[in-house]
């Protein structure tokens, strides 16, 4: 009696250490999905902000919107890996709606740091069909600041969100980065 006892403890702690694997491993896919979702509303709220005006270069303190994205982005992709597709989606949406493709970013990391520029985060931090949608999206949204902003002074003043240049420059960065 006391082996059959013991296989069956056994088999209960066995199955019990199973059923602790299988809690964890839906725990994460469920904290996956619920962070996923979180960010989901956020690029939806940043969409519907952009459709009503708001601008990706608007300067906040020191750094422009786009910027402060843009660090998320590669704080995302260093910490956890896990959520290049919401990386992927935040990227295009900032570069679609006029971001400055020409910008950089200071990030300081644990197993990073230094200036970033967008094309350098392109091809360090996303996965070969991350990298492949978004460097067509950068392509294109480089080609039309460089319609609009033939010289860094202008790139310039366009970050820091004043965007006073004369109103045919306004009326083209429009036509040319979809406002």
């Amino acid at each position: 009696m006391t082996s059959g006892a013991t296989v069956d403890n056994m088999t209960l702690l066995e199955h019990e250490y199973n059923m602790l694997q299988d809690t964890e491993e839906h725990d994460r896919r469920l904290s996956r999905k619920i962070l996923q979702n979180s960010y989901e509303e956020f690029l939806r709220a940043y969409r519907l902000s952009f459709e009503y005006g708001l601008r990706p270069n608007l300067q906040i303190g020191n750094q422009t919107l786009w910027q402060i994205m843009l660090w998320h982005v590669v704080d995302l992709q260093v910490s956890h890996g896990l959520l290049e597709e919401i990386c992927v989606k935040a990227v295009s949406l900032f570069l679609s709606h006029g971001a400055d493709p020409f910008v950089a970013i200071s990030y300081t990391g644990r197993d990073f740091s230094g200036e970033l520029s967008v094309s350098k985060i392109l091809e360090t931090f996303f996965g070969q069909d991350g990298r492949k949608e978004l460097i067509r999206i950068f392509e294109q949204a480089r080609t039309g600041w460089r319609d609009i902003s033939p010289s860094p002074k202008i790139r310039r003043e366009y970050n820091r969100g004043n965007g006073e240049h004369d109103s045919s420059r306004r009326a083209k960065r429009r036509r040319i980065s979809h406002y």
